[in-house]
């Protein structure tokens, strides 16, 4: 009972990520937001209302799975009513939302490289807008009957520690079969931009400007699709789990949720800057200060009238 070693590490890991990414945030918006061309700022905005999106997300897992593992406010989770009727919104939409949030930013970097005409003329704050109203509100209208449903918490014997499920095994079985339906779909689409993406990338790979704009956002999408995939696995072993009633299967398929979950949210303000060479150096200077004459030049894409990608420093 209580949190082991991991526990305290993970718990360090992702007091610093969400630290760090809101100083990655506040550089964006600073910097590389206002400096940028038109092509790029899209895709930061969409990268700083996740950060905000993954940080609460963060917050809620380790709250809710967690914390309530542990056994730490055993009564609250137990027994207080208000947490029994909050806690099962809030298992899922975070997660959804942050997963939502990393479509959009696959979607739009898709549409830049694959149909610059297309993005250059119709992809404006009107349609940024639009998309942000979708990530946060189809999930929402997915699990809009979780608003009456409510938590439970139960003692594991074989690893004791507590799980916290929802109160109706139904709902559980639901919930899961929906999260797998849903994960599922959304990888698969991913998946397809990240291949379309990569057969893009094949046939500009012998341009070395172009290259060096693209190859970034490819990798960084790429690794979307990555963690997409072992969410959507995650959850597929948690349907079976709750299919076959079985606490131990659900409660440890949950704690993979909750690795994907957590390698999904953290690892973009680590992945942007390491792919990225010349943000990386700019965000240096931006706080450390040193090394600002070995600044990259900007590069921003922009398109010619036969559709074809150019890159002007």
């Amino acid at each position: 009972m209580g949190p082991q070693t991991i526990d305290y590490i993970l718990l360090a890991l992702k007091v610093v990520s969400i630290i760090f990414y809101f100083l990655v945030m506040w550089f964006l918006y600073h910097k590389s937001f206002k400096e940028d061309g038109d092509s790029t700022k899209p895709f930061y905005a969409s990268f700083i209302i996740n950060g905000f999106v993954d940080s609460f997300n963060i917050l809620m897992m380790t709250f809710l799975l967690d914390v309530s593992s542990w056994g730490w406010f055993y009564d609250y989770f137990k027994y207080n009513e208000f947490f029994h009727r909050w806690s099962p919104v809030f298992s899922y939409l975070p997660i959804f939302w942050s997963e939502m949030g990393n479509f959009v930013i696959t979607f739009n970097r898709f549409v830049a490289l694959n149909f610059p005409m297309i993005y250059k003329c119709y992809w404006n704050w009107k349609v940024f807008i639009a998309f942000l109203i979708i990530q946060f509100s189809l999930p929402l209208i997915i699990y809009y009957y979780l608003i009456v449903e409510k938590t439970k918490l139960n003692y594991l014997e074989e690893s004791n520690t507590y799980s916290l499920s929802m109160a109706r095994s139904e709902i559980s079985q639901r919930n899961n079969i929906t999260a797998t339906v849903f994960t599922s779909i959304i990888f698969t689409l991913t998946l397809i931009m990240c291949i379309f993406n990569v057969v893009k990338f094949t046939k500009i790979v012998n341009n070395k400007h172009e290259k060096k704009t693209v190859l970034p956002f490819i990798l960084y999408c790429s690794f979307i699709c990555f963690s997409m995939f072992f969410l959507c696995a995650a959850y597929a072993i948690k349907m079976i789990g709750t299919i076959i009633k079985s606490e131990n299967v659900r409660a440890h398929a949950q704690s993979y949720v909750t690795s994907s979950m957590l390698c999904m949210t953290i690892i973009h303000p680590y992945l942007l800057l390491l792919i990225n060479k010349r943000l990386r150096q700019k965000f240096l200077v931006f706080y450390l200060g040193f090394g600002k004459n070995n600044i990259l030049p900007s590069t921003n894409v922009h398109t010619k009238r036969n559709g074809a990608i150019s890159v002007i420093k």
